[in-house]
């Protein structure tokens, strides 16, 4: 009788055990085939859902993204071309050859006799690769509004001698040329009587020296 409950108070018995092993077994066998090949297939499977619905939603938004395109070219080319007429402002199209040879000729049609004309510094704008700020040729460059991408500015030195009329006659035929010509440090030194011929005594000669900034083309 103590025997008989004993065996009934054994949980696992060799029946059991002949059953129980194997479908452990088989359910772990069931659990690494599912980790190592179902859930990978249903991962990737969701990727390329997601891939599938994205390219979906670009393809969709692509009529958008030509139009938005198109506009962004059609505005991209009236700057352009704003561009290019505010550097045909600024520098006109004479170079710095014909713009000393006509200044000789405002002069002389003035009535002023130039001295020398030196020219002085050679200003270009360069950009650099590392940052958005302009640099330039020179050393001593300064910060100024006018020299942008494409323009380069001369700077030189004029000496004349004439009259206060002459010269402001010649200063205002200046101010019409096609280049955009800035003066600075400009002074005015009266001629003595005794340095100047006779016929000339009484033309209240000045010594004139400004500074002229022409911006050109590059």
């Amino acid at each position: 009788m103590t025997v008989t409950k004993l065996n009934q108070k054994k949980l696992i018995t060799p029946e059991r055990a002949s059953v129980l092993f194997p479908t452990i077994i088989s359910s772990i066998i069931v659990l690494i085939v599912f980790s190592a090949f179902v859930i990978p297939k249903f991962i990737y499977s969701n990727r390329v859902y997601f891939e599938l619905k994205e390219f979906l939603r670009k393809k969709d938004e692509l009529p958008n993204l030509k139009l938005q395109a198109l506009d962004i070219s059609k505005k991209l080319e009236k700057l352009n071309t704003e561009k290019y007429k505010i550097l045909n402002l600024i520098s006109g199209d004479t170079n710095l050859d014909t713009f000393l040879n006509r200044l000789d000729l405002l002069a002389l049609n003035n009535d002023i006799k130039v001295v020398s004309i030196t020219p002085k510094t050679l200003v270009k704008y360069i950009e650099t690769e590392e940052n958005n700020n302009s640099v330039a040729q020179n050393i001593n460059f300064e910060s100024d509004s006018l020299l942008v991408e494409g323009l380069k500015k001369n700077i030189i030195d004029v000496n004349l001698i004439s009259n206060f009329s002459n010269l402001l006659s010649f200063l205002n035929d200046i101010e019409f040329q096609e280049n955009v010509i800035l003066m600075r440090n400009t002074k005015l030194k009266p001629i003595a009587n005794d340095q100047v011929s006779e016929k000339k005594k009484d033309a209240n000669l000045l010594e004139v020296s400004l500074e002229m900034i022409i911006y050109g083309k590059i």
